[in-house]
């Protein structure tokens, strides 16, 4: 049975001795993430610069965004993967390692396979989402357990992740949606003056993530019976 409140205890208890690592995994990530923006900036300005100078009616600005946000799907799309793994493994009893972030990057399929899968998640909801927000919020929900299949099934195709997501989520769309909905309080700690943006990704975050990860291995038990041993009840 989805039992949101054991999840969110075993995320409690999960996360407690590992905020460090998890916190190094968190700022690597958004260390490059960053990064990875200022590079869009900057290719950014310098289209801008040549409409400016040459007068190309702004088509290297747009050619030059193009090539931005292209660079940013190539690196966002792996590096969320990379958390993600961190993640999951604490509800294997492993603990986190900064290197989880690079994981996409361990094989040339693999990066390419998360790219396309970051690609055509990003596209699905979008398109979703332009019907009108319940259908977003469903093919957001459809979609969440496709990085964490592709993790534990780096042969598969983008493809055969969205369609393995959306039968794993089958009959459970209303639970995650509410246990996404209780973390709503925690996310106004980030109005706290001066130390609500430490709480929020020192504690929430990680809070979040590993719930998320807890439910992925319970949908993975219904889904698979021989799947490595989870508890997913009380004791």
């Amino acid at each position: 049975m989805f039992n949101r409140v054991w999840f969110k205890k075993l995320a409690k208890d999960q996360i407690k001795p590992n905020l460090g690592p998890l916190a190094l995994v968190l700022l690597v990530y958004l260390g490059i993430a960053f990064a990875a923006g200022m590079v869009v900036g900057i290719v950014n300005a310098i289209g801008v610069g040549i409409d400016a100078s040459a007068d190309t009616g702004g088509t290297m600005s747009l050619i030059f965004g193009v090539v931005g946000y292209i660079v940013m799907y190539i690196v966002i799309g792996p590096l969320v993967l990379g958390l993600q793994k961190a993640y999951l493994s604490l509800t294997y009893g492993e603990k986190p390692k900064a290197s989880d972030i690079f994981y996409a990057f361990t094989s040339s399929k693999l990066f390419w396979t998360t790219v396309r899968l970051y690609l055509l998640m990003t596209l699905y909801v979008l398109l979703w989402s332009l019907l009108f927000i319940v259908p977003g919020i469903i093919a957001t929900i459809d979609y969440m357990q496709a990085y964490y299949i592709l993790i534990e099934n780096p042969e598969k195709t983008a493809s055969e992740c969205l369609k393995e997501s959306k039968l794993m989520t089958r009959g459970h769309r209303g639970d995650i949606f509410i246990t996404q909905l209780s973390f709503i309080l925690w996310g106004l700690t980030s109005l706290i003056p001066l130390v609500g943006i430490f709480i929020v990704y020192g504690y929430v975050y990680p809070y979040i993530m590993a719930t998320q990860a807890n439910i992925h291995r319970f949908l993975l038990d219904n889904q698979y019976s021989n799947s490595p041993g989870f508890s997913t009840e009380p004791q």
